[in-house]
C-alpha cells in the first residue's frame, strides 16, 4: 500500500539533523520514494490527489491523479528544505533529480494517453532521449552563493546550451561548482569527459 510508505515531509528534519551532527563538511545522500511506484488504479482513501481531465481509462486516470498528488507533496518538501537551509550558516548545495520517468501503465499506455513521445518506438521520436530524461535542480543557499561567486562558477562549467547532462556527471559538476573538482582523479576525468560528451547511455 503506497500510503504506508514514508513521506518526504519526514526528510527535512532528518537532513538537518545529519548536517548538524558534525563540525566539518558533510555529504548527505537522501533517497525519496514518495512519488515512486506502481500507482493505484482506484481511489485510495486519505491520499492527496490532483484532478486530471481528458484520460478516459479510469484506472490510469486514478494513477495520474495519485502521482500528481505525490509530486505536490514532494514540491512542498523541497520548499520546506530549501527554506530551512537558507537559514543555515554553512554553505550548502542541494542536488535534486529523478533517476527515471514514472511508471504510467504497462506498454507505456499512460504516456499514450497524454500524447507523449515516450510512448513511440525510439526510431519514431523527434527526441530519441525523451524516455531517459528527468529534470535536475542544483540549488545553493545564500551562504554558498556568497562564497562560490555562483554566476562565474556556473559559467565555468561549460554546460551545453540545452543543459542536458547524464546523471553520472552530477557529482563532478557539484565538485567543480564548489572548487573541489581536482581533489579526485576520477572526478577530474569525468569533468573532462562531460565537456566532450555531456550525454552518455
Amino acid at each position: 500500500n503506497p500510503l504506508e510508505w514514508a513521506k518526504d515531509s519526514v526528510l527535512t528534519g532528518e537532513i538537518l539533523k545529519a548536517l548538524r551532527s558534525t563540525e566539518g563538511r558533510d555529504l548527505v545522500f537522501t533517497v525519496s520514494v514518495q512519488p515512486h511506484g506502481k500507482y493505484p488504479t482506484e481511489p485510495l482513501e486519505g491520499a492527496e490527489t490532483i484532478a486530471v481531465n481528458g484520460i478516459e481509462n479510469e484506472a490510469r486516470r486514478c494513477g495520474f491523479e495519485y502521482y500528481l498528488g505525490q509530486l505536490h507533496q514532494t514540491d512542498a518538501f523541497l520548499k520546506k528544505l530549501t527554506t530551512a537551509l537558507n537559514h543555515y550558516n554553512e554553505p550548502t548545495v542541494v542536488v535534486f533529480y529523478g533517476d527515471h520517468l514514472p511508471y504510467l501503465g504497462d506498454g507505456m499506455r499512460g504516456y499514450q494517453d497524454i500524447d507523449s513521445q515516450v510512448a513511440l518506438p525510439e526510431a519514431e521520436r523527434d527526441d530519441p532521449l525523451c524516455s531517459y530524461e528527468t529534470p535536475y535542480v542544483l540549488w545553493v543557499n545564500d551562504a554558498a552563493a556568497e562564497v562560490l561567486d555562483w554566476e562565474r562558477a556556473v559559467a565555468s562549467l561549460d554546460l551545453p546550451e540545452d543543459r542536458r547532462l547524464s546523471a553520472c556527471f552530477l557529482g563532478d559538476t557539484v565538485l567543480e561548482l564548489t572548487g573541489r573538482d581536482q581533489d579526485n582523479a576520477w572526478f577530474a576525468f569525468l569533468s573532462q569527459l562531460r565537456r566532450e560528451m555531456p550525454v552518455v547511455q
